[in-house]
């Protein structure tokens, strides 16, 4: 026996012994006998936190979402706020603001942060009802909040769960943060150094804060009470997540009469019996809402996903890409808004370009940031009035300044208006999306996911970012490489021209691929999931022509993954 496994078995014993172990963890543990695998991949290392925080499988162990480890990360999170924050100019104790989602066991580790924040002389706020991401930016603004905590593992199927933490703006952490909070957990043993949760200083939020939220987003409403929109109908779906109660009373503010939430999906349910994987993304989260769809002669079909953050449309010719709805929204933005000097837009690198030529047809600038959309929302806080919409093509939209994420709420707001304008000018959006390509060009992208399950599972996804590195401008076979970004090492490789610079975004294992005839790829591990990322654009006069171009690049890179990732 290793020494790495030696230290393996005796965290594992460890947790046998413990007395006050839950008896679902310790049935868990139990299961786990004698399977050394099972104890491998729940031990091996902590579940790491990010600038995204916790997000991982429930279930006993180091290496997943428990009770333990989000009393842990809580006394960590406790201990950098009063390093950083007690005592200091602000002349008040440190506040915090906690949500939830549906997902099993959310409220009960929302409980246990507030709990730990308490102890620790913080002042905890936690909604009583489930809430979506928006109302938790909202909220930490709204009440001059140092910090929030929403529990959700966002769009990740029924066994996850995670802790994202946000900063006094609204916004996620970012990697300072990050990492001053991380060096704080790793201080900490599991069991011995947290302190025990009190009560004393948690306050509860009813439906006030969240009242206050739609009365906002409703006053900034583009269209809101046209006549015209009580005749759009709508199916929606909050996928058995937080966005019930927020999207109804937003459509209905603007007017929309004609709105049936799928039944199946309307009430909280963690175990997503409808919608295993309720991703906004998947097609099949669509069927039911199509179903009804189709049945009551609806319109448009809405879905958030548990936290409410990202937001999918559909019609009865099918779903909208995170990129067709992000243009869309867009140019009606830019139609029906006063817009400010300077306007700007905000979009990731692994989002349509398209955003760039309506852009540049409206006078706004575009900035673009990397994946996560903590980034959008720091560069909110430099824009300020500048700043008109930001998106990711994972369904993220952010057209309002009161939160600093994305909100499926709003957005469904926004959707439902524009939805509306197209009925009744004789048209819907995908006439409206017809329109966009006539005057800019068909712009094409698909999302590919390599996933790569448990410790082994990450070798093999470094095997493959290892060997595109290994010889970048002659690794894909049937393409000319034109210049190849590398965000790890800072670097960008002009073909037959040597290294030159670019403007710089912050470090992050990605590598963006610009290739013959307009064509991009852009490839990397996901910092959420155990998955290898693949991100296809291409553009042509025709969807033909778009469709054999993602399709020549797909099947390149299915041929890199599959035969490169045990190799080295």
């Amino acid at each position: 026996m290793n020494k790495h496994t030696d230290s393996i078995k005796i965290q594992y014993e460890r947790w046998l012994a413990n007395e006050s172990m839950p008896r679902d963890l310790m049935e868990g543990l139990l299961t786990m006998r004698g399977d050394h695998d099972k104890i491998e991949e729940a031990f091996y290392k902590d579940l790491e936190f990010g600038t995204s925080g916790l997000r991982g499988i429930m279930g006993p162990g180091s290496n997943r979402m428990n009770s333990f480890v989000v009393a842990r990360v809580s006394q960590g999170l406790s201990d950098y706020i009063n390093r950083t924050l007690k005592n200091s100019e602000q002349g008040k104790n440190p506040s915090v603001v906690i949500s939830y989602d549906s997902r099993n066991n959310s409220k009960k580790f929302a409980e246990i942060t507030a709990g730990v924040l308490s102890a620790n002389g913080i002042k905890a706020y936690i909604f009583e009802k489930l809430t979506p991401v928006s109302v938790l930016s909202y909220a930490i603004r709204h009440m001059s909040c140092d910090y929030g905590v929403m529990i959700t593992a966002s769009h990740n199927s029924r066994e996850y769960n995670g802790y994202k933490v946000y900063n006094s703006r609204g916004g996620q952490i970012l990697e300072d943060e990050a990492a001053g909070i991380l060096a704080e957990i790793e201080k900490l043993d599991i069991f011995d150094d947290v302190k025990k949760a009190t009560d004393e200083n948690v306050s509860h939020i009813g439906d006030e804060l969240i009242n206050d939220y739609v009365k906002e987003t409703l006053g900034k409403s583009l269209k809101g009470g046209e006549d015209y929109i009580k005749n759009l109908k709508v199916i929606y779906s909050p996928l058995n997540g937080t966005g019930r109660v927020p999207v109804t009373a937003l459509l209905k503010g603007i007017g929309v009469e004609q709105l049936t939430i799928v039944p199946e999906q309307e009430m909280p349910d963690g175990d997503f019996t409808t919608c295993p994987k309720p991703n906004p993304e998947r097609p099949e989260v669509y069927e039911l809402g199509l179903e009804l769809l189709k049945r009551e002669k609806a319109d448009l079909l809405i879905l958030t996903d548990p936290d409410c953050d990202r937001i999918g449309v559909a019609d009865k010719e099918g779903v909208f890409t995170g990129n067709q709805l992000g243009m869309l929204l867009f140019d009606y933005i830019c139609r029906h808004s006063k817009l400010p000097l300077g306007a700007t837009a905000v979009r990731s690198i692994v989002s349509s370009p398209m955003l760039d030529a309506i852009a540049a047809e409206y006078g706004v600038r575009v900035e673009n940031t990397l994946i996560g959309f903590k980034y959008i929302g720091e560069k909110m806080d430099l824009l300020k009035d500048r700043y008109v919409f930001g998106f990711e093509e994972g369904n993220g939209y952010l057209a309002f300044d009161h939160m600093r994420d994305k909100d499926g709420a709003s957005t469904a707001m926004l959707v439902c208006e524009m939805a509306a304008e197209y009925k009744a000018a004789g048209s819907d959006l995908r006439g409206g999306l017809k329109k966009l390509y006539k005057k800019y060009g068909i712009y094409g992208e698909k999302v590919i996911n390599f996933v790569f399950e448990g410790r082994e599972g990450l070798r093999r996804r470094s095997n493959v970012m290892a060997y595109l590195r290994g010889d970048v401008e002659n690794c894909l076979q049937g393409h000319e490489i034109k210049s190849v970004i590398d965000y790890k090492t800072q670097q960008k490789h002009f073909v037959d021209m040597g290294i030159g610079s670019y403007d710089k975004l912050p470090v992050a294992d990605i590598l963006e691929y610009d290739v013959d005839k307009g064509q991009k790829f852009i490839i990397r591990p996901s910092g959420t999931e155990p998955n290898l990322k693949v991100y296809l654009f291409a553009r042509s006069k025709t969807s033909g022509g778009v469709a054999k171009r993602i399709e020549k690049m797909e099947k390149e890179i299915t041929r890199i993954v599959n035969e490169e990732q045990n190799e080295i």
